[in-house]
């Protein structure tokens, strides 16, 4: 859910569905894996959510980053459970954009 271009992707399938006059979108199975999302973009999020909350981290040392979720694992977890209601709410807010007055 962290990859930008998927993002992207979903919020033209929200654009086509608004445009084509259906009243919403449904999102099957938005979980997060409880093994944990390594990608490059995941990682970077992972490194903003460790800055805001006074731990340093490297956004580019992934093999470091990666290191971080088994030596801070409530934080990791903290992490994790944030993914799948981030993405929801930008694509609620998406949404919104596209016709403000509803």
């Amino acid at each position: 859910m962290w990859n930008p271009f998927w993002r992207q992707y979903t919020k033209l399938n929200i654009k086509l569905a608004a445009e084509s006059c259906h009243d919403g979108v449904y999102f099957d199975n938005p979980t997060v894996h409880t093994k944990g999302n390594f990608s490059v973009y995941a990682m970077k999020a992972w490194a903003q959510f460790l800055k805001v909350r006074g731990v340093n981290a490297d956004p580019e040392d992934l093999k470091a980053l990666r290191s971080l979720t088994t030596t801070n694992t409530e934080l990791w977890r903290q992490f994790r459970v944030t993914e799948a209601a981030d993405f929801i709410r930008e694509m609620r807010d998406y949404c919104r954009s596209l016709n403000p007055g509803s």
